[in-house]
């Protein structure tokens, strides 16, 4: 994964060439442990690049993101869904 920054909102911020393709993982384990549960489903929700892949593998949830802009932000939201009970935003 690149390197990124915390903006003053909060968010991650990662700058990558629209030429790259990386990979965006996120470990959901902290949250889904004390729950008992595994992440049974992804949702990967962003506009102007590209979704390449993106998978789920017990607790860690990754897109591999291509495409953009030079200088543009976009959003990207990366859902796991252990079961209907809980949802992991």
């Amino acid at each position: 994964m690149s390197s990124y920054i915390v903006d003053s909102s909060g968010r991650y911020v990662i700058d990558k060439d629209p030429n790259a393709v990386l990979d965006y993982p996120i470990d959901w384990d902290a949250w889904v442990t004390p729950l008992g549960v595994n992440i049974v489903s992804l949702d990967v929700i962003v506009n102007g690049v590209t979704v390449v892949a993106s998978f789920f593998n017990g607790t860690v949830t990754t897109a591999y993101i291509s495409g953009g802009t030079v200088g543009e932000k976009k959003l990207l939201l990366l859902s796991g869904l252990p079961h209907q009970e809980h949802r992991l935003v």
